[in-house]
Formats: structure tokens, sequence, C-alpha cells
């Protein structure tokens, strides 16, 4: 059986084709992403008319790709990029009469749960500690001891909010730096009483971190990748403080040159904060855990 899911982020909107023989049999045939910036179009908490006919075009594009899989299963999904938009239910609406593709859109703590159920079937369900998932909008954090999540909450920031809120130029400088990273722990405020031993990353910034730091370290970054968190912090500073980072970035991972750096300085703020000693970045993301709760 083919799964198409589209999933609709502030940042970028992709599309994973699956075929499926059963839960533990999946296979990510195809992915494609168009990185549309729908946060940019918010206003007064609405989004704007050209975000919705640039949402309902990418969409259309997505839809006509997929004409030769005739039998295949399509899910769409929302995250961020409309729960921020009070006109939600209206660009919905406007969609499906446009595209006829039915989007649902998730809460808060429907996208921490399926990100952590995609991560759980990826390393095992008896493993604990917590996850983070950071998109363009929103990142998703979740404490969870074997099968049992013990807190899931959504966080109001991401690697592309932040860049728009904390960064004047191409790359943050030092005290951008500082600023962004106060913020980001402002708002995390963990109530954990227990540091954790592992930290689990997902979402974009995640994966584009171990492509570039796979390259300039020469580690395969299409394995569960691992890096202790003292490493995380020290690779941080040495972006910041490197002349060569902003070629590296347009080099290895061009499609995040503006938003990878606040993403990053986000992510390791809170593995400092957290405590944790490994950090490590599983393949899963919340689109597989959403065709894992269908099947």
């Amino acid at each position: 059986m083919k799964y198409i899911i589209i999933d609709i982020g502030s940042n970028t909107i992709k599309m994973d084709v699956f075929s499926v023989l059963n839960a533990n049999s999946i296979c990510l045939d195809k992915q494609e992403y168009v990185t549309a910036g729908l946060i940019n179009y918010i206003e007064n908490n609405q989004m704007n008319q050209d975000g919705i006919d640039k949402l309902c075009t990418i969409l259309d594009q997505f839809i006509r790709r997929t004409d030769d899989l005739e039998n295949a299963q399509l899910f769409c999904f929302a995250t961020a990029s409309l729960r921020r938009a009070a006109n939600a239910q209206s660009i919905i609406q406007e969609v499906f009469i446009k595209t006829n593709l039915k989007i649902q859109l998730l809460s808060e703590e429907e996208e921490a749960l399926l990100s952590m159920k995609a991560v759980q079937h990826e390393v095992g369900s008896h493993k604990s500690g917590i996850m983070l998932d950071m998109g363009g909008g929103s990142t998703e954090k979740v404490l969870f001891n074997g099968d049992t999540i013990l807190s899931a909450r959504s966080m109001p920031f991401g690697s592309l909010s932040l860049y728009r809120q904390f960064v004047t130029g191409s790359l943050p400088t030092p005290d951008e730096a500082k600023r962004l990273a106060a913020y980001v722990l402002d708002q995390f405020q963990d109530s954990s009483s227990a540091k954790q031993e592992t930290l689990y990353i997902v979402g974009g910034t995640g994966r584009a971190f171990c492509t570039l730091h796979g390259q300039l370290y020469e580690k395969n970054s299409q394995a569960l990748y691992s890096i202790h968190t003292s490493e995380l912090i020290a690779f941080i500073h040495q972006l910041l403080l490197s002349d060569h980072t902003e070629r590296q970035l347009e080099e290895i991972i061009p499609e995040r040159k503006y938003t990878f750096m606040p993403g990053l300085i986000a992510l390791g703020a809170m593995a400092k904060r957290i405590g944790a000693m490994q950090v490590l970045f599983p393949l899963g993301n919340v689109r597989q855990g959403y065709l894992l709760s269908i099947l």
C-alpha cells in the first residue's frame, strides 16, 4: 500500500511517499519539499491572501505529481503554520475548494505525540529521555519513560521565527545569539526535576546539523547520529566565531543558510539546560509518526 503524507509547516511544506507492508515494514520512496515561509504571511494573527494562494499553488503542484499513484492514500496536516492563524478554518475551507485536499489541523499536543511515536519506533519503546522537535514556528518538548509520556508541550518558537525575531543579517552576531538563547530558555522553563541522560532532537534543524557536522568531520549522517552535549555546544561556538560559517552553510545546507544557526543556538541552549550527556538525532519525524498512527 502507498501512503502520501503532506506536512504544512511554518517554513517548509513537505510531501513523503511511503510503501507500507505493515507497521514494521515502512519504506520512504520519495520526499519533496518547498521552502514556503508561510509564517511570513501572517499579519495581525491572520494569514493574508498571498500566503493562502501560495499554499494552494504548492499543494496543487504536489497533488499533480502523485497522479501516477492512483491507489495511494493521501493525508495532509498542518502544524504551527495554521495554528497561529486566526483564520485557519477559512484557509482550510479555501484549500479544499481549490484543491479538493482536506487539511487536518494538529494541536500542539498531537504534534508532539506523533513526533514521539516516530522516535520510539526507531530507537525502541524501552528508552527514556526528552525529545525536542523543532520546526519553523514551534518546538515540541516531550518527557517520556518507555511507553509512558510524562509531559508534552509546545513552545512558541522555531528556527524561522527566531531568525525573524533576533537576527538582522545573514547570521546571528554573538550578542544576537545571547539574546536569542536567553529568550528560548525563558520560554523553555524546564520543570523536570531529574536530569535526563539522553536528549533526542528531531526536525529540520537537527537533520541539517547531522549533514553539516557529518561532512565537516567525515561521519555518516545517514545513520542514527550521536554526539555529546559538550561537543554540540563547542560546535555552535565554533560556527559563531568562524569566518567560514556562511560559506559552509551555503555549500552544504543552502536551503537552511538563514534559519539553521538560530535553530541550532536554541537547541544548544536547551540541551545545556537539560543537562543530558548524550544527544541523539533520530531519522523519524512527525510525518512518520502520523503514518504509524493510522496504520
